[in-house]
């Protein structure tokens, strides 16, 4: 495999391109799809990039093949897929973009389907026979339909991820081996669909605009149920015998100022409440002791990038993830550069982007850039709202809290830190997610940087 892989990948980036002039041995029914389904997304053979096996993640769209067999496929606005049933080895399919519907079945290697589609396009998805299959992701795409979803004889199914699709109920399927599943923004009004997953352990519900769980099914293995967001009327309750093992509750931001008097008493039994004290003073305390924060913070903010293209180039490096079902993750990492050209991305990893890092939040890190020749500036995703931390800290009436808003007082975007050799440069964030990839930014200034070291550590 060794020697494959440094005939496949030791002369430069391949395309496609270079399966469809023979350098790349690939089988001919595989070609054939991927031909198809590139003049389906009109994309060029150059477009499609060739993933290096076990290599860094990818951006965009790209193939990735092993022994002469396409494994791997990420592409943009397919309008056609059904060529894709013909990659009979193939385990992880990315669909991203509109396209009116996916169907695979009898593919036996297949154990994760991801697709990001468009919230106000209809989309339809049917997988059946497909034994491998452990995660489907679904988010955005309207799966509203009679016909929007068919999921039959997949038994390995574990992990289903449904957000933001435009569902008001919980559709039929044949998958009752799932233990996860997150169908939050939607608008979910009856929940009795759920009593079809009886292995259930997680659920997510958030932001359903559910103002009862009255029609909330018996789910006799869910330990960790999540309402956060929804708007629960006051007399809303729960039937602690429907759910004997739940452990876990999550009703932040449901209005919500005591935990449900049906698990009073059940041994470790935890709930998250919106905090239920705050008085002005406190909160306004809390709001300048952000806004303070961020003033003093290094660096400046900007909403966007420039643009891309950039090049790093002689990297080397490696990042540690440790991640938890409902913790935040953490990361650690360090790279060196020889040099950099432009605005390019640095890689730490992949992950969902509908449901990252296993459940966990997205990590809090601090990213530390110097260079040795040049300047060059570091990006790290910056989001906040200061009236909405402080309220979750401090439970203000809606009158006041909007009184106190200012306009820096809501910012999405990046926070922009220069270093020079005199001077590294820190700051704190997050890294960003597109398309999977979990990226930081790096900008050559002044025509270039050399020597360049990254350093990214935990927050705080």
């Amino acid at each position: 495999m060794t020697s494959f892989l440094s005939s496949l990948f030791g002369c430069g980036p391949k395309t496609f391109d270079d399966v469809q002039s023979g350098a790349v041995p690939l089988d001919t029914a595989d070609r054939r799809a991927a031909e198809a389904l590139l003049a389906s997304a009109d994309l060029s053979a150059a477009d499609l990039d060739l993933a290096e096996i076990d290599g860094p993640p990818q951006t965009g769209p790209f193939v990735r093949i092993e022994e002469g067999r396409i494994t791997a496929l990420s592409l943009l606005d397919v309008t056609r897929t059904d060529a894709a049933e013909a990659l009979t080895a193939l385990s992880d399919l990315r669909l991203s973009g509109s396209f009116p519907a996916l169907r695979l079945r009898g593919l036996p290697d297949l154990e994760y389907v991801q697709v990001l589609g468009d919230e106000a396009s209809p989309v339809s998805l049917h997988l059946e026979d497909l034994p491998s299959l452990r995660e489907v992701s679904v988010h955005g795409g309207d799966l509203g339909g009679a016909d929007g979803l068919t999921l039959r004889r997949v038994p390995a199914l574990r992990s289903l991820g449904l957000v933001q699709c435009g569902l008001s109920g919980i559709p039929a399927m044949d998958a009752p081996g799932v233990t996860h599943l997150m169908v939050g923004s939607n608008r979910l009004r009856d929940l009795t669909g759920l009593a079809q997953f009886q292995a259930l352990e997680n659920l997510h519900l958030g932001d359903n605009g559910l103002e009862t769980v009255d029609s909330l099914p018996k789910l006799p293995s869910l330990r960790s149920l999540y309402l956060t967001g929804n708007p629960l009327r006051g007399d809303t309750s729960f039937q602690a015998e429907a759910l004997p093992r739940l452990d876990s509750l999550d009703l932040q931001r449901t209005g919500r100022r005591a935990a449900p008097a049906a698990f009073a008493g059940r041994e470790g039994f935890r709930v998250r409440l919106d905090p239920g004290i705050a008085e002005r003073a406190s909160f306004e305390v809390m709001l300048d002791a952000l806004r303070a924060g961020q003033r003093d913070a290094p660096g400046e903010l900007v909403t966007r990038l420039g643009t891309g293209g950039g090049t790093l180039r002689d990297s080397s490096g490696r990042c540690t993830w440790k991640t938890g079902s409902f913790s935040r993750a953490r990361v650690e990492c360090r790279f060196t550069f020889a040099g950099l050209r432009g605005l390019a991305p640095v890689r730490l990893g992949t992950t969902d982007p509908a449901m990252p890092f296993s459940g966990g939040g997205t990590p809090r890190i601090r990213a530390i850039l110097r260079v040795g020749q040049g300047s060059a500036a570091l990006y790290v995703r910056t989001a906040f709202d200061h009236v909405a931390l402080a309220r979750s800290i401090h439970s203000i009436n809606d009158g006041v809290a909007d009184a106190a808003r200012r306009p820096e007082d809501r910012f999405d975007g990046y926070r922009r830190v220069v270093a020079t050799p005199e001077d590294p440069a820190s700051a704190e964030g997050e890294p960003s997610i597109l398309a999977g990839d979990v990226l930081l930014w790096l900008e050559a200034l002044d025509g270039g940087a050399e020597l360049l070291e990254l350093v990214v550590e935990p927050a705080g």
